[in-house]
């Protein structure tokens, strides 16, 4: 037997050439065939093992961060699950909330302008009125003396 050196698309190999008699390998061949199959098994084995272990770990280890950023979230929220049911409930109070606040505003806006048409009349009134006085004093005064306003 001799060896050769087959390449592969990874580096180079030493291989063996098995020698064939009469069309059937040789058992030392095949029986070191079996073997490298198998070294490789164990090899491809090993290092599914060993990144499973490692996926697993990962795993492991991001795990108590995810319970303490859930636990963070219930307490933060005051909700052991939220659910849909949870989140429609919060949506349906603040829209009573807001439209309970637009209806005192709205009330209070109505308030403040019946408010201002009071005022504004009253003091129309005031004005209207101050002038009628004014209008009645000078005329009791003209009568009441009028050698004072005839012109001279």
């Amino acid at each position: 037997m001799k060896a050769t050196t087959v390449t592969t698309t990874g580096p180079r190999i030493p291989a063996l050439v098995f020698l064939k008699r009469d069309d059937v390998l040789t058992e030392t061949s095949m029986a070191r065939e079996r073997s490298a199959i198998a070294k490789k098994r164990a090899a491809l084995t090993a290092e599914r093992a060993a990144v499973a272990e490692e996926g697993v770990c990962l795993a492991n280890a991001r795990a108590p961060f995810a319970k303490e950023r859930d636990s963070v979230v219930r307490r933060s929220t005051g909700y052991s699950q939220r659910t849909e049911l949870d989140e429609a409930a919060i949506r349906a109070s603040f829209v009573k909330w807001r439209d309970q606040e637009n209806a005192s505003f709205d009330d209070k806006r109505a308030g403040y302008e019946t408010q201002m048409k009071r005022e504004t009349a009253s003091f129309t009134e005031e004005i209207l009125g101050g002038e009628r006085q004014t209008e009645l004093d000078l005329r009791t005064r003209m009568l009441s003396s009028p050698k004072k306003w005839e012109p001279k």
